[in-house]
């Protein structure tokens, strides 16, 4: 277990988030957050060619070896801090990433969260042009939000937070309603240790576009590198993933789980998420069963379910989000980071 520094400015009452404040957190819960804040489907991901298909394998690692627990704090590893600029510049804006995909679940019930880059196609030009923001999420309740999401090395720039801010005016609304909430994420490290700015900007930008995309295709693309990592598990492609495909249940919920020996990591998917997605492509106006599971986890207070303990009674390797994907971490994550 350990926290990161949160300052949080103006998300009013609903939220109960303004201040500064450390929010725990853990190994798997933090692989759970960089390896679902989405891009389109791992099919698309293996058209570029073999490499690409490590990239589940390749955010993992890009939190092991820039991150480092040290007295309840996670701070820069050494590795990180004997990055290049363009390097650092990298791993930091990962790093942000990540910590807006834990934070927007964690504190505002933001469960889902795609990059709009994702949907390019059907953007209205004004979007395409620079300063939009990163991400968009969605809500068990179905509502909206924008995220820009940005990382720095060391310390935190005014000027930075500003820019974001402005970026989550660019997006007016989505299917005809305005986004709940626009927030300006920035994870920084203040003295050594790992802090994140979040923000709510107020005001209305006059040069704004407008989005229409369904709940359910949203949920299908964020889902379907999930389901196809299971799906086509030793199939072409997949299989380089060195993957190997099992059940499991946790706290009465069942998964089907793949087993990532290589980086020491197991992902798993809820199953009735899973069979919704092999499923034919054209659902109509059914429910996604997300949407389902989300409610009755979020009533539940699961958050982080308790997991089977490991050999030494370390109770802190699986993480079940919300989003019903499961996370197990192995020995090299709580070893290293003893």
């Amino acid at each position: 277990m350990m926290t990161v520094r949160l300052e949080a400015r103006g998300f009013g009452p609903e939220y109960h988030i303004d201040g500064d404040r450390h929010i725990a957190t853990t190994w798997p819960e933090l692989v759970h957050a960089a390896i679902t804040v989405g891009r389109r489907g791992l099919r698309d991901v293996l058209a570029h060619g073999r490499y690409s298909t490590f990239e589940m394998h390749y955010r993992a690692a890009m939190l092991l070896a820039n991150l480092q627990q040290s007295q309840g704090q996670l701070r820069k590893s050494d590795a990180y801090r004997h990055l290049d600029p363009s390097e650092k510049g990298a791993a930091s804006y990962f790093v942000g990433l990540t910590l807006a995909k834990l934070m927007a679940r964690r504190l505002l019930g933001i469960n889902w969260l795609m990059h709009l880059d994702v949907y390019h196609d059907s953007l209205q030009p004004d979007l395409l042009e620079s300063g939009r923001p990163d991400l968009v999420g969605l809500d068990a309740r179905c509502q909206w939000h924008v995220i820009e999401a940005k990382g720095r090395s060391n310390g935190l720039d005014g000027s930075v937070v500003l820019k974001a801010k402005e970026q989550t005016l660019k997006l007016r609304t989505v299917r005809g309603r305005a986004p709940v909430l626009r927030i300006a994420s920035v994870a920084h490290f203040t003295r050594q240790s790992l802090s994140l700015r979040l923000e709510d900007p107020v005001g209305q930008d006059i040069d704004v576009v407008d989005w229409d995309f369904t709940e359910n295709q949203f949920l299908r693309d964020y889902y379907d590198p999930f389901a196809a990592l299971i799906d086509q598990n030793g199939r072409s492609g997949i299989g380089e993933l060195n993957a190997r495909e099992q059940s499991e249940t946790v706290s009465g919920m069942d998964f089907v789980v793949a087993e990532l020996p290589d980086a020491d990591l197991a992902i798993g998917l809820e199953r009735s998420i899973y069979e919704f997605h092999r499923s034919a492509d054209d659902v109509g106006d059914a429910i996604h069963p997300a949407l389902e599971l989300a409610s009755a986890i979020d009533s539940g207070g699961f958050g982080r379910i308790d997991a089977p303990q490991t050999t030494d009674g370390d109770s802190s390797s699986v993480f079940v989000g919300p989003d019903g994907i499961l996370v197990r971490v192995g020995r090299i994550w709580l070893d290293s980071n003893e």
